[in-house]
């Protein structure tokens, strides 16, 4: 069964305030999310609860301080003293000084708790993270969740990631990559055990011909065009829960890191052509630059792909 690699709350008891922010391609306003919530403690025992059922990263290996300064955490805020690594549910990544992209099943069912949720960025430490409030969820208009096609969401903070490098966001990825090539993922899923890994994990894994995804033994034809996979034939490297929203990067001439896809969804973790599925953003560039206003890549450290 396709599954989703974050930790989704999706039960109705637990979300009795949903109201859905949708951001169309015609540029209706987003909404701020709605101020009631449910209980912060109902919703860290249903994460809690599902950590012990997911499989590990696997084959990743820590990422060196300062390595990924684009990565960030979506998790609960702080509540009086817990760590981030009992709060964090999804990554994402920093594309200018205050907006992040990410998968949007990982925000399209937490409409009513914004008042819970913060961004955490600057460390590859769950428990360093600075943590910034958000201000705006924009959902792909497309989105859908049966068939996880469109699986983007950008997140505005309030404040400004101002001073961090900023990953360049692909324009042209068939120009980047090709099959075969290797590519970077990055994320805090979750161990054996079912606790998320306090330090972020990296693994480097091939981009794979997409009639190869689509084959009847791996997706059967599920792999749309906003859809990338990564990974190897024989299985043994993957992102896994915990990860969604996270970012898949290539290296660009002169080593600049190029971000060409977001953590979506897989059957499985680093199983044998079941691949990791990602977000292939080249394929809602438009969507990105409308919403953002063309600020992709505004930083006073980033590199321009213009």
């Amino acid at each position: 069964m396709a599954r989703p690699r974050c930790f989704q709350i999706l039960l109705a008891g637990l979300l009795h305030s949903l109201w859905v922010i949708v951001a169309s391609a015609e540029g209706f306003p987003p909404r701020h999310l709605e101020e009631s919530a449910p209980s912060k403690n109902a919703a860290k025992k249903f994460v809690s609860d599902q950590r012990n059922l997911l499989p590990k990263i696997i084959g990743g290996i820590d990422a060196k301080p300062g390595e990924f300064p684009h990565q960030v955490s979506l998790m609960f805020k702080n509540d009086g003293g817990t760590p981030g690594v009992e709060r964090h549910f999804c990554g994402g990544s920093i594309i200018s000084d205050q907006w992040v992209v990410t998968a949007a099943h990982c925000v399209a069912t937490m409409i009513g708790v914004q008042q819970y949720i913060s961004v955490g960025a600057g460390s590859i430490d769950l428990n360093e993270l600075e943590e910034f409030d958000l201000d705006e969820i924009w959902v792909h208009p497309k989105y859908n969740a049966s068939s996880m096609d469109y699986d983007f969401a950008l997140l505005k903070i309030r404040s400004s990631f101002a001073e961090r490098e900023i990953p360049v966001v692909s324009r042209a990825d068939d120009q980047l990559i090709n099959v075969g090539d290797v590519a970077v993922i990055t994320g805090w899923g979750v161990d054996a055990s079912g606790a998320i890994q306090r330090i972020l994990k990296k693994a480097d894994v091939k981009v794979i011909e997409r009639t190869d995804c689509n084959d009847a033994d791996s997706y059967d034809g599920k792999i749309t065009g906003r859809m990338i996979c990564l990974g190897l034939k024989a299985g043994g490297k993957d992102a896994c829960q915990g990860d969604s929203g996270g970012p898949a990067l290539a290296r660009a001439r002169g080593g600049a890191n190029v971000l060409f896809g977001t953590t979506s969804w897989g059957e499985g973790c680093a199983l044998p052509k079941k691949y990791g599925v990602y977000g292939r953003l080249i394929s809602v560039r438009p969507w990105l630059d409308l919403v953002t206003r063309g600020e992709l890549g505004r930083s006073n450290t980033a590199r321009s792909d213009k």
